[in-house]
């Protein structure tokens, strides 16, 4: 505790002069002379001891408080004093200079007291850490002074928008850090809407307006961790997660976490197949043409086994992939066996188009179509045989870069499709912009269009937008004949789903396609 120090420029208590001391027993004498004398003027026949009595009483209680004032006068003065140099380095301790909110120091204090409180109620809590982007830029830009004005406005704007149990804190130069209480869950997302809303307003400075970008990182209490400051680590790595995959925000995630000891194996056994392209194969599902009946085309899909791990999920291994680095060597590798493949299956007398899919990272290299085309001149194939599957969330980061990247794609001849559509932000401004010649409806809307009439007007009007584009529209997740022959009655032009085909091996795929052609 700060009480428990000295500073060294608090002043010592005062000592009480001799001069004071004799100038206050005078003063009592004198003052006790007074009243004997007009006790002796009012009663003339006092005695001898009742005058002593009189006159010690007299100087007791003339002296005395004199004493007690002159003594302790100093002390409560020095006592106050040392109180407000308490207090102002107690605020310079535990307190932002620049915002007057609660530092690092502080938040984890407070972060103790919500988890002692959480414990006995048995509820939950969520910590959000926000980092705010390109400060160092702002501040060259419009200069350091400017740049803490823009801080102090971020930092009032958060805390306007909080509620009253909420803590706010700013944690380093460029975060901020929530401590929400949580009735329900679900509640957390509504408030990190707000803080994004509340981050993306205008801020004008001097005329010029200046717009802040930000990621978010979210841990709970007690579902990702329920030692606070672990839980505080968390929530930051979540934030670190989605800076690095140009999202809004990014919920905890055991699996991408670098201590995670499973992750920490996978990842070495990952670099080690990827090294020796031995391990990870390809499966590939077919796509159905409504019109004609036939498949015409399929989706590549990446399959893992290990040899004493066994079978390790896609969902596992493709974003340890995106958040450690291997993103790139994994998807070339993925892109040189669809190429090896197709060379195969050519020689069989076998014409498709194949779908590879890539992530938000891939489209962020401006290297990728370089990279594609080396790739190209070694085996016999063209990019019209090939179509790059994408997903709207892959253009949140710098969507100026990604639609740089797939425009050189297309005009190396490749097709472009919009994969999961509906799924995320269904933004006609990237349909407008991007050269997209396909777009998949998320299987969300597909395998509930039986039971909802609202999904089903959601994807006829899905279908006539597109058309109206000159866009082809995929369904995926079909996996029922009501369903095929709803989507005909839409005007569907392709589907996917375990109706038709699970994903095959390609000797499977070969089976199947001769099948088809027999």
């Amino acid at each position: 505790m700060l009480t428990s120090r000295e500073p060294t420029d608090i002043k010592r208590i005062p000592e009480l002069k001799l001069n004071h001391f004799i100038l206050i027993v005078v003063a009592a004498i004198f003052l006790a002379e007074i009243v004997i004398t007009t006790f002796l003027a009012i009663f003339p026949g006092l005695s001898p001891l009742y005058i002593a009595l009189i006159n010690a009483i007299v100087l007791t209680t003339i002296t005395l408080p004199c004493l007690l004032f002159f003594l302790y006068r100093p002390i409560i003065k020095s006592l106050k004093d040392r109180s407000h140099a308490e207090l102002v380095m107690q605020r310079h301790y535990l307190y932002d200079p620049l915002t007057s909110l609660p530092n690092r120091i502080l938040f984890e204090d407070r972060l103790h007291h919500q988890t002692l409180v959480a414990e006995r109620s048995q509820s939950s809590y969520g910590v959000i850490v926000l980092k705010i982007h390109h400060l160092a830029a702002i501040n060259d830009a419009i200069g350091y002074k400017n740049g803490d004005l823009v801080i102090r406005k971020v930092a009032l704007r958060l805390r306007l928008n909080l509620r009253k149990s909420d803590t706010l804190g700013r944690t380093s130069s460029t975060e901020f850090a929530f401590i929400l209480p949580l009735a329900d869950v679900d509640d957390i997302y509504q408030i990190v809407e707000k803080i994004h809303l509340t981050l993306s307003k205008t801020i004008s400075l001097d005329d010029a307006p200046i717009t802040l970008e930000g990621s978010i990182g979210i841990a709970l209490y007690p579902q990702h961790e329920s030692d606070p400051l672990k839980l505080l680590q968390k929530a930051e790595l979540a934030m670190r997660g989605a800076s690095q995959t140009a999202s809004r925000y990014c919920v905890y995630d055991a699996d991408r976490d670098p201590n995670n000891k499973r992750r920490i194996l996978l990842f070495n056994h990952l670099k080690e197949a990827i090294d020796s392209k031995e391990g990870i194969y390809l499966n590939y599902q077919p796509k159905v043409n409504l019109l004609t009946g036939r498949a015409e085309s399929v989706e590549a899909l990446a399959r893992w086994k290990h040899d004493t791990l066994g079978f390790i999920s896609p969902e596992e291994f493709v974003p340890l992939a995106e958040h450690s680095g291997l993103i790139k060597s994994f998807t070339l590798m993925i892109i040189e066996k669809a190429f090896r493949d197709q060379c195969s299956l050519k020689a069989q007398g076998i014409t498709l188009q194949m779908a590879i899919n890539l992530s938000s990272r891939n489209i962020q290299d401006l290297e990728l179509p370089s990279d594609i085309q080396r790739l190209l001149s070694a085996y016999d194939v063209s990019p019209e045989e090939f179509e790059f599957e994408i997903t709207e969330s892959a253009f949140m980061g710098d969507s100026t870069r990604a639609i740089q990247c797939v425009d050189a794609l297309v005009e190396m001849g490749f097709s472009l499709s919009l994969d999961d559509y509906g799924k995320d932000y269904s933004s006609l401004t990237y349909l407008s912009q991007l050269p997209v010649s396909v777009l998949k409806i998320d299987k969300d809307f597909i395998t509930n269009m039986l039971i909802s009439a609202k999904k089903t007007k959601i994807v006829k009007s899905t279908i006539v937008m597109a058309h109206s584009l000159n866009i082809s529209v995929t369904a995926e997740g079909v996996e029922d004949q009501e369903t095929v022959d709803l989507l005909k009655r839409l005007q569907c032009d392709t589907i996917q789903g375990y109706f038709f085909s699970k994903p095959l091996p390609f000797d499977a795929l070969c089976h199947y396609y001769e099948k088809q052609l027999s």
